[in-house]
């Protein structure tokens, strides 16, 4: 029996480049498409590259159909991807502005409520490594790294955790001022690389 996933708001900081588009979407549609992620699930893209809520859609799509294609699935399920792009939106900001991430926290509280995500929210950081403290400081300083009553906030890195082991430890050290340690998700996309499963 399938287990899908609750209603819930997915945040991606650096949505815009390369990660987003050819690993990122393709991988969460996959998901939608085994019927595993809720129809409260939404995405909202957050980067500096200047985009609208249909422009983001329209690169996701092409995205979808390029993988699709490279991959030699067959079909391309037309009309369910146009469906799963209809629940992605973007906003441009700063990482280290605190008036894009009131901006930010103003959206997220837009989509909670025409989304129904029952307040659960999940921020990822597909961004330079270099921009990971103050996008979670201020992530802090804006209220979105508390959630209320039931729901839950999470938070997803991607490696490098730091340049050497002292900045490593620095980043781990201020995380832990901002989340719960069971909050916070380190990964290696690369680890779901065939070449890495065949090992």
């Amino acid at each position: 029996m399938k287990r899908m996933s609750p209603p819930n708001l997915l945040v991606v900081f650096g949505a815009s480049g390369d990660l987003s588009k050819r690993k990122l979407v393709p991988a969460l549609f996959h998901l939608d498409y085994q019927g595993l992620l809720s129809p409260g699930f939404t995405v909202l893209g957050f980067a500096r590259t200047a985009m609208t809520d249909e422009e983001f859609r329209n690169v996701s799509l092409e995205a979808l159909r390029e993988h699709h294609a490279a991959e030699g699935e067959g079909a391309f399920p037309e009309a369910v991807a146009v469906e799963f792009v209809s629940r992605l939106y973007y906003m441009t900001g700063n990482y280290d502005e605190r008036a894009s991430f009131d901006a930010l926290a103003k959206r997220v509280a837009e989509l909670d409520a025409e989304r129904q995500t029952q307040g659960n929210h999940l921020f990822y950081l597909a961004t330079p490594p270099n921009v990971f403290i103050p996008v979670t400081q201020l992530l802090k300083d804006v209220g979105l790294a508390q959630s209320a009553g039931k729901a839950w906030t999470r938070l997803i890195i991607e490696k490098p955790f730091g340049h050497d082991l002292a900045s490593a430890i620095e980043l781990n050290q201020h995380l832990q001022t901002v989340l719960r340690e069971d909050q916070i998700f380190r990964i290696d996309h690369y680890l779901g690389k065939e070449t890495v499963q065949n090992i």
